[in-house]
């Protein structure tokens, strides 16, 4: 779906703001964040939102299908889907307690092109917890704190296409040089290309 200039403006501002409130509330119920301060939430926001302006250089997001693994309270997966609402989002999310709240803020932010599943990739393949597959060949995959950027991309190279992007958060020592990377002070996010990694499942 294409929003105009201005009622996508405000879609966003409503959808973070929902966001904030719904970190308050549940944040420390929850347990989804060590750190609820204004300013450890506004800086989450803004990595989101240099993940978000990496993977628009690569591709174009009307009906953009992303995967979010390890969706736990919302960083990146929740900000980028407030921040792009055309984005086709799947978080994956194996912890019940915060699969919970992933689901109350899918529906807080309206997001009817966005879906949740409990599971976890091992071994080349999804252990479904609860729900459907998350399934594979996505346009773009992230991982936050997940798995360690070597193995992250490895990982990542399964679930996407070809031609697909796998963005791997502060990717230092990396064997392959990326494709492109955005920083923010010491934090860097950096974008590879399934075109030019080959995916290897590994146990």
């Amino acid at each position: 779906m294409t929003y105009p200039v201005n009622d996508r403006a405000q879609l966003v501002e409503q959808r973070l703001a929902n966001l904030r409130q719904l970190w308050q509330r549940y944040g420390r119920v929850m347990n989804l964040t060590s750190d609820l301060r204004e300013a450890s939430l506004t800086r989450h926001i803004a990595e989101a939102q240099l993940v978000v302006q990496l993977a628009r250089r690569r591709h174009n997001f009307e009906g953009l299908r992303w995967l979010d693994v390890g969706s736990g309270g919302g960083f990146p997966g929740l900000v980028i889907m407030a921040l792009a609402p055309e984005v086709e989002m799947t978080l994956v999310e194996p912890r019940a307690k915060r699969a919970a709240f992933l689901e109350i803020a899918i529906a807080s932010l309206s997001a009817t092109n966005s879906r949740l599943s409990r599971a976890r990739f091992e071994g080349g393949r999804w252990t479904v917890l609860s729900g459907t597959s998350p399934g594979k060949d996505f346009d773009v995959a992230t991982a936050r704190a997940v798995f360690a950027p070597e193995r992250w991309l490895e990982v990542g190279m399964q679930l996407v296409r070809q031609g697909g992007t796998v963005i791997v958060e502060n990717p230092a020592k990396m064997r392959r040089a990326p494709a492109m990377s955005v920083s923010a002070g010491e934090w860097t996010a950096s974008a590879f290309e399934r075109d030019t990694l080959e995916a290897e499942p590994r146990a």
